[in-house]
């Protein structure tokens, strides 16, 4: 006989809900009379953002970890997931995403952003933002093509911002059944 942990009538997406909830509620209040007044240059921030956001672009573009060092924190802190990875670790993401997944599977690429939309809160910011991607790969030369829908996570430290964390999905392919 198995115990459950939670009643019955709590299920997996009700416990999402909530903690969405309590999550939004806590992001909302300022966490000291220092956030509450020191005055916000979003523009600026916005600036810097939308700048990494295209350094992030021509990273992808060179399958370059060098570059890449320019726009992620390095931390083991940072993370990086799609459908097909989820990757801890700024030196992790280097060697699984720049130099096997893009360095290895294709020889061109070219990351097209679009739609960007940026959030921020005091030293957290996230951006959301359309993409296509064009590629060639590395096996047979034949190009490819994807689209997709990206979240992207930074954080203000020492005054500058680093990206901590990406998200993406590829658009569907198909048209979902309504």
């Amino acid at each position: 006989m198995s115990e459950r942990c939670w009643p019955n009538w709590i299920t997996l997406p009700a416990l999402a809900f909530a903690l969405t909830c309590a999550a939004a509620a806590a992001w909302a209040a300022p966490n000291s009379a220092a956030q509450r007044t020191r005055p916000a240059n979003h523009a600026a921030d916005r600036h810097a953002i939308r700048a990494l956001i295209q350094q992030y672009a021509q990273s992808i573009d060179a399958a370059s970890p060098s570059l890449a060092a320019k726009v992620w924190w390095d931390s083991p802190r940072v993370s990086y997931v799609n459908p097909a990875v989820w990757v801890r670790g700024f030196a992790e993401i280097q060697r699984r995403v720049y130099d096997k997944l893009m360095g290895r599977t294709f020889t061109e690429r070219h990351l097209v952003v679009h739609h960007v939309h940026i959030n921020i809160k005091g030293d957290s910011a996230w951006a959301e933002f359309r993409w296509t991607f064009h590629a060639r790969l590395q096996a047979n030369g034949k190009p490819v093509s994807a689209q997709g829908v990206e979240t992207q996570v930074y954080w203000k430290i020492m005054g500058r911002w680093r990206l901590v964390h990406v998200h993406y999905s590829r658009l569907p392919t198909t048209p979902t059944a309504k």
